[in-house]
């Protein structure tokens, strides 16, 4: 299951997927080359949270949103991920619970 989206202009496929093994790591997979980011089929909680996380974290680089990176230019993982959560709980207050 997949659906396109745009970052910064750039198309970005998001897959959900089923299989760990067809991902390099446990959970998510984040491919700027490809530009596509895969996320483990788990609870659809979990996966729009893992998902918007993805997202936000793209969105910080492809924007060098400054105040979300350290001295290496390399994005804060804990604010995107409090950002990602508290954004994953205000849609799913309104019913939205997969973007996929």
């Amino acid at each position: 299951m997949s659906v396109k989206v745009k970052i910064a202009g750039i198309p970005y496929t998001i897959e959900i997927f089923d299989n760990e093994n067809k991902c390099c790591c446990n959970l998510v997979e984040r491919s700027y080359l490809n530009q596509l980011i895969r996320v483990l089929k788990s609870s659809p909680e979990r996966e729009l949270r893992m998902t918007l996380y993805n997202i936000l974290y793209i969105i910080v680089i492809e924007y060098n949103i400054r105040e979300l990176m350290d001295d290496n230019e390399d994005p804060l993982q804990i604010p995107i991920k409090q950002l990602a959560l508290g954004l994953a709980e205000v849609l799913e207050s309104i019913g939205i619970t997969k973007i996929v």
